[in-house]
């Protein structure tokens, strides 16, 4: 009788486990879902049509940013990588924990956002500017980031393109690589020795050579993302503006 009642209690708890883990999967692809559903309204107000004094300069996405900002005005551009699925817009919040688990109109969800470091400038006019994004399961957001790891990828789509307020700017991606947590966010930088130093170090990282070298008064964007490893290391893909 007594391993009868043992063998039922087993039986509930195995089921309620289950039942918990399949509610959380539900839970966790409706969040996926509903992340994809609002990205794709950013995209379609993006796209709206500008006025005619705005429009003077068009962009590879067409970017209505006024209309974006109209919904949040933590919006300050939208980042693409052309040919990929990484075309969001970019957020700037005053902590950098906010957009990890909300998203660009500021709903709450497990997808996050695209953001800029908050201690970064937001016209991105500083010598390294770092965006972080998740690593998601679906590959949205920086998910596919982690195709750099084939050179084949790079070759394939070897820019960014970053619309602001103040146009529209072209970034060439020069390394990709997994890293810790701290150098190579690097923002503090004293003069052209730090900086030499700082691009000397992404170069010896990288993957693979692309033959493009920073120069100390480039602008560079750091594009951040998690491995999966224990969240001990990052992923980052590296770019520089070229006037």
């Amino acid at each position: 009788m007594k391993k009868r009642s043992v063998k039922c209690v087993l039986t509930v708890v195995f089921l309620l486990i289950f039942l918990g883990s399949g509610g959380f999967l539900a839970w966790k692809l409706a969040d996926y879902w509903n992340g994809d559903r609002n990205y794709e309204k950013a995209a379609q107000i993006a796209q709206e049509e500008q006025p005619a004094e705005q429009n003077e300069e068009s962009s590879p996405a067409q970017v209505n940013l006024a209309a974006l900002q109209e919904v949040n005005h933590e919006v300050i551009g939208w980042l693409m990588i052309e040919g990929t699925e990484i075309s969001y817009p970019l957020m700037q919040g005053s902590d950098n924990d906010y957009y990890l688990n909300h998203t660009w109109d500021g709903t709450r969800s497990a997808v996050g956002a695209i953001f800029l470091d908050c201690r970064n400038s937001s016209d991105l006019q500083d010598f390294n500017s770092v965006i972080y994004g998740h690593k998601m399961n679906n590959d949205s957001m920086f998910g596919l980031l982690h195709e750099y790891k084939n050179q084949g990828y790079w070759e394939a789509h070897p820019t960014l393109c970053l619309t602001t307020s103040s146009g529209v700017f072209r970034y060439d991606i020069f390394a990709y690589y997994e890293t810790g947590t701290i150098s190579t966010y690097s923002r503090d930088f004293v003069d052209d020795q730090t900086k030499q130093a700082y691009i000397d170090e992404c170069l010896t990282q990288a993957m693979t050579d692309t033959g493009i070298r920073p120069e100390v008064d480039d602008h560079i964007l750091t594009l951040s993302t998690c491995t999966g490893n224990g969240h001990a290391t990052r992923w980052v893909v590296q770019a520089v503006h070229r006037e």
